[in-house]
């Protein structure tokens, strides 16, 4: 906080919000002492995430730094937007050319925000994802980082990354999710209204998270479709040709008979290209 140049009273405040934690515990309806917690905040307490917050913008300005240093060279993806890492929450991916310099300095900006924060990469879910590079360069970046080699496609919020269009072997997580999902409403007592509203807002909104990031095979639209036509007309969670009405018709809008559910076949959010990495690091 001090280095960002946030005001040193300020600053004073948070810390003894922090240094000042304690704890006692109920047993048998009696409380013990109050012991100190060696590190932490309170449980609940709402400064926390705006602490990790805080503590993370400075690993992002180490990062966006290394712009300016001539030895430092960017992904070739990512060379013009100038992006080095992502954040997501506690996950960070980090990303350059596949060069034992560049990855070197990307340690260094790291190793400086762990002596700051006392923060460290877990060991057991840190990867480094190769394309494009020599076994040698590999050798020695791995023997530098000691991470794990990592594979393509992994898992990443939820989806797989891959360098390659995903297979409909690949797609079977997204289908295992929606039927999960309807599985779980087959034992209630819903109207043709309630089910509708849960494909709308629930299935549809699965398959959109995967839809802003993959184009969607026809194969896979139309097993989605069907799992939902099943579950609206039937209540079940296998497919069936059981239909009172065209799907067609259920999707076009409510002023016209229909219902207005969304089309698939011609809802794509994003047509995605080919995802290609040289150098990709994966720190948690």
């Amino acid at each position: 906080m001090t280095e960002l140049g946030f005001p040193r009273r300020f600053t004073n405040w948070v810390m003894e919000c922090v240094k000042t934690v304690s704890y006692s515990i109920l047993i048998n309806g009696e409380t013990t002492h109050p012991f100190e917690a060696a590190r932490g905040l309170r449980q609940g307490d709402p400064i926390s995430p705006f602490l990790f917050a805080i503590a993370i913008k400075y690993l992002s300005r180490l990062l966006q730094n290394l712009k300016d240093t001539r030895e430092f060279k960017f992904h070739p993806r990512c060379g013009k937007l100038g992006t080095s890492h992502m954040c997501f929450a506690d996950d960070l991916l980090l990303f350059s050319r596949g060069d034992l310099a560049s990855i070197t300095m990307i340690q260094q900006c790291f190793n400086e925000f762990s002596k700051a924060s006392g923060l460290l990469a877990n060991l057991g879910k840190r990867s480094v994802y190769f394309g494009g590079v020599s076994l040698a360069e590999e050798v020695q970046i791995l023997t530098r980082l000691r991470f794990s080699r990592g594979e393509f496609p992994f898992n990443y919020l939820g989806i797989p990354l891959s360098t390659q269009k995903i297979t409909l072997i690949q797609w079977k997580p997204l289908i295992t999710r929606i039927t999960a999902r309807i599985s779980s409403w087959t034992a209630r007592k819903l109207s043709y209204a309630s089910r509708a509203q849960l494909i709308q807002s629930v299935i549809f909104g699965i398959q959109a998270y995967w839809a802003q990031l993959f184009m969607m095979p026809t194969k896979v639209m139309k097993m989605i479709k069907a799992y939902c036509r099943s579950y609206l007309w039937s209540g079940s969670n296998t497919i069936t040709k059981k239909a009172l009405v065209a799907w067609e018709t259920l999707c076009s809008p409510k002023c016209v008979g229909g219902l207005n559910l969304t089309n698939l076949s011609k809802h794509v959010s994003y047509q995605g290209g080919r995802y290609e990495t040289t150098s990709f690091l994966h720190m948690n």
